[in-house]
């Protein structure tokens, strides 16, 4: 896949290498941060949809819960998304 960068950062970028401090574009943008950054938006978007299945198994389950339980049951899932890279 391509990916196009805009004017405003192609300038940053230029600027960067021109300063000295990177000899190439790919120094100052290596090839990783694109997956990074589409990483950190998969996680982003995966965020909400485990809540809202969280949600809905609280509430397709009608028996009492104590306040502790609940807290444990929030402590799994938060570290169950944590485990799969998607932060807190």
């Amino acid at each position: 896949m391509k990916i196009e960068i805009g004017d405003r950062f192609k300038g940053v970028i230029a600027e960067a290498v021109e300063s000295g401090l990177y000899t190439s574009p790919e120094d100052v943008v290596p090839p990783g941060v694109v997956t990074g950054a589409l990483r950190l938006f998969a996680a982003d978007q995966a965020r909400p949809q485990a809540l809202r299945e969280s949600i809905a198994e609280a509430l397709a389950d009608a028996r009492e819960v104590s306040e502790a339980e609940i807290e444990a049951a929030l402590a799994e899932t938060m570290h169950g998304l944590a485990a799969r890279g998607i932060p807190e």
